[in-house]
């Protein structure tokens, strides 16, 4: 027996204790210690390090009930519409796991995170065979967005409405949710979207397109119509995500333009703009509603001046709605719908916040609505 060693007799008695050199290495496991037997009282100040803990010995499970839990965040994060361009603009890019679509986000207490929020894109006047411009960018970050470092949650600003191009394709822009083809000579195609943001603009099946008409913007929850004969596309349907108890629909496509007596799509459902028409005889397309700001409805018009007046209806604000076209791109486009981001997290966990959000209650949750940039801090 070692000589350092207790025998029975001193183990017996309640008054003899063992230092740490009467312990052979190895010989207490977690089979011999009682369940709670080990608590945070026992433990010395700075008697864990982070050198003594096992890759992937932390986790959720083991960490509940001792103060490390995180707090169940849910998110919806919006980026800025595309603008419409000949084709209706792209939806922003949408990120959420509200309803459990998504693994939880747990943040951590004491800590201050940012949200960015996203302008739509504005239209410009366009000369033959150019597109309109994509949205800016929404963001989450801080300390835990990513496992247990500073990380950002971002989402893709809608694509561009595709360009009237009278001597070859028209193209929509790549973004969150893609743009619409507009008029082309050649071929429509359509804008991509970013997987798990949106869907795909709206364009036709290939070759020479003499209708003058254009197709929808892609949204968050649907792609964006194609034009057929004498209609344009309406723009693709947004994502309805109900966080912060309203039912709103968020991210809808601008619906394409047209010239001529032709019909407009319509913005897509969640504030996407209407397209608009140019020249006589032409039906503009109706506003995107069911969103927390509708979309501009297009606008009819036989006036041809470069610029003027805009006909292609914006995107509604805060929806990250696209941007309706005009058609024939001598008149204005509509310019995309700024981004949002909202964030619910338990009432006993908010602590403040800064940049003016709305701040309302659901049950036992504070939701946040930020519609420009700012921070919340958590407790």
């Amino acid at each position: 027996m070692a000589s350092n060693a207790k025998n029975l007799a001193e183990y017996l008695n309640n008054e003899t204790t063992s230092a740490s050199a009467d312990i052979a290495d190895g010989s207490i496991t977690t089979a011999k210690l009682a369940a709670d037997a080990v608590t945070a009282a026992k433990l010395a100040d700075n008697a864990v390090v982070t050198a003594s803990i096992a890759d992937s010995a932390v986790t959720n499970v083991k960490t509940t009930g001792v103060g490390i839990v995180g707090i169940d965040t849910k998110y919806l994060i919006v980026s800025g519409g595309g603008s419409g361009g000949s084709g209706g603009g792209g939806g922003g890019g949408l990120l959420t796991n509200f309803g459990d679509v998504a693994p939880m986000l747990e943040l951590t207490a004491g800590k201050t995170y940012t949200c960015t929020v996203g302008a739509g894109a504005t239209a410009v006047t366009h000369q033959t065979g150019h597109p309109g411009s994509a949205g800016s960018k929404s963001s989450l970050s801080g300390f835990g967005i990513i496992g247990h470092l500073i990380g950002t949650l971002e989402s893709d600003g809608g694509g561009s409405g595709g360009g009237f191009n009278t001597s070859g394709n028209s193209t929509g822009g790549t973004g969150g949710s893609g743009g619409g083809a507009g008029h082309a000579s050649g071929a429509q195609i359509a804008g991509a979207a970013k997987p798990g943001q949106g869907f795909a603009g709206g364009a036709d099946s290939g070759g020479s397109d003499t209708t003058y008409v254009s197709s929808g913007g892609g949204g968050a929850g649907a792609v964006g119509v194609t034009s057929l004969n004498s209609l344009s596309g309406a723009g693709g349907a947004g994502l309805q995500v109900n966080i912060d108890g309203n039912n709103y629909y968020w991210a809808g496509g601008g619906g394409g333009g047209c010239q001529g007596s032709r019909t407009a799509g319509a913005g897509g459902i969640g504030g996407g703009g209407g397209g608009g028409g140019s020249q006589s005889g032409n039906t503009a397309g109706a506003a995107g509603a069911s969103a927390l700001n509708s979309g501009g409805a297009g606008v009819s018009t036989s006036d041809a001046s470069q610029g003027s007046p805009r006909i292609g209806g914006n995107g509604g604000a805060n929806t990250g709605g696209g941007g309706g076209g005009d058609g024939q791109t001598i008149n204005l486009a509509g310019n995309g719908g700024s981004g949002i981001i909202i964030i619910r997290i338990p009432t006993a966990n908010y602590s403040s916040s800064t940049g003016s959000p709305n701040v309302s209650t659901i049950g036992s949750d504070t939701v946040l609505r930020f519609t420009s940039t700012g921070t919340f801090t958590t407790q």
